[in-house]
């Protein structure tokens, strides 16, 4: 039997990943071995980036972010499973989490209950060419799909790397061409490409003011 230690003094056993009928490139991934694996993070946003680079699985996330509500440290350790077994262990330390397996092997996390949010906007046209990582959340903004929504949901860019796990570092150039894809899958294809294979995105209030985020 495995057990997922969440603190010190509370084991908790390893859920059943969920019950979909998954792709098969989704299920080799998800079927990773994992052994002795210890999840050390200041947030699950944070954790959720370290997995994504280490099993080099795409995995974004979508939130919407109460005033005032920090997300939790994370601490675990799967001592024998699978790499499904490691995200149903964080949703379950994480109540409100949850995390879906999209048909192009993708893994989406997202709150439960979450509204709409930008991750929605389709976006008619986006291209760029030799963008460096640091200048990828620009580039994002800049789409007309993508200003309108800030324009109409009066929730305008605020970067908070150190709380959302984003970088700073130069990274890689990255070349993207797509047409009529939600804002999501484009994410989804520019943290293939820069390496990291993960993706951030938040809205919050602050002083009753909308801020959105998007990070790589």
């Amino acid at each position: 039997m495995k057990y997922l230690c969440l603190t010190v003094t509370l084991t908790l056993s390893i859920l059943p990943s969920s019950g979909l009928a998954l792709p098969k490139q989704g299920v080799q991934a998800l079927q990773t071995p994992v052994h002795n694996y210890e999840i050390n993070a200041t947030s699950i946003t944070i954790a959720l980036a370290d997995i994504a680079k280490r099993f080099r699985i795409v995995i974004g996330v979508n939130q919407i972010v109460s005033s005032g509500t920090a997300q939790p440290p994370v601490k675990a350790v799967i001592n024998d499973g699978k790499l499904s077994d490691v995200l149903d262990v964080l949703m379950k330390g994480n109540p409100g989490y949850q995390w879906r397996l999209e048909p192009d092997g993708v893994v989406h996390v997202m709150r439960a209950g979450d509204s709409s949010t930008i991750t929605d906007v389709v976006l008619e046209k986006f291209e760029i060419a030799n963008v460096r990582l640091s200048h990828l959340t620009e580039a994002v903004y800049q789409a007309p799909e993508v200003q309108q929504w800030v324009a109409e949901q009066h929730c305008p860019r605020r970067e908070m790397v150190l709380v959302f796990g984003g970088s700073t570092e130069e990274g890689p150039s990255i070349s993207l061409r797509t047409e009529r894809e939600p804002l999501r899958s484009v994410l989804d294809d520019i943290a293939s490409r820069t390496g990291k294979f993960f993706w951030s995105v938040s809205q919050y209030h602050l002083k009753d003011q909308c801020f959105s985020t998007v990070t790589f």
